[in-house]
């Protein structure tokens, strides 16, 4: 059996991956010299895409942003042909970047209790998704760095992982 993607579905899978791979970058943040420590990012199949970044400034104080893919918007242009002509091609994906306000001592806390970690790399989890939340967590942007990706929820050798993740996934949170 072969699967057909129709064009409309083809073109939106397209723009998430240009997205999802914007993010990672930190492209759609302006912060002059700063660079990026952490990053949170949460991509769930048929949702908002939200990245959670801190940067560490020159000066050593720490900034907090959130990136937001607006999905729920743009999919709407994609439902049909007649609704996509009504949008600009190329298309345009609606994104928020905005700080985050919060106090510098607990990300510092957080970022100092995940560098003291040691997690096994070498995960060996038989995951098969199609539809879910797929799930990264970045440690430095530029070598040396070091990115964790997961299906769903953590594999069971990162457990230790998951208290130091909660700050995160409120940064994460629409709102917040």
């Amino acid at each position: 059996m072969q699967y057909t993607i129709d064009p409309l579905s083809r073109e939106l899978t397209q723009i998430g991956g240009e997205i999802e791979e914007n993010l990672r970058q930190a492209n759609y943040i302006e912060l002059v010299k700063a660079h990026r420590v952490l990053q949170y990012l949460v991509l769930p199949s048929f949702g908002n895409y939200v990245s959670v970044d801190i940067f560490r400034n020159s000066d050593n104080s720490l900034i907090a942003a959130q990136t937001t893919w607006r999905y729920d918007l743009d999919a709407l242009a994609f439902l049909n042909p007649r609704a996509r002509i009504k949008y600009p091609n190329p298309f345009s994906p609606s994104m928020e970047a905005k700080e985050i306000e919060t106090a510098p001592e607990p990300l510092q806390t957080m970022l100092d209790r995940l560098a003291a970690l040691q997690l096994p790399l070498g995960v060996n989890v038989p995951t098969m998704g199609i539809d879910g939340t797929r799930y990264e967590i970045a440690f430095g942007h530029k070598p040396p760095s070091c990115r964790l990706c997961y299906w769903h929820e953590l594999p069971d050798s990162w457990s230790q992982l998951s208290p130091h993740l909660k700050p995160l996934q409120q940064l994460a949170t629409p709102g917040e």
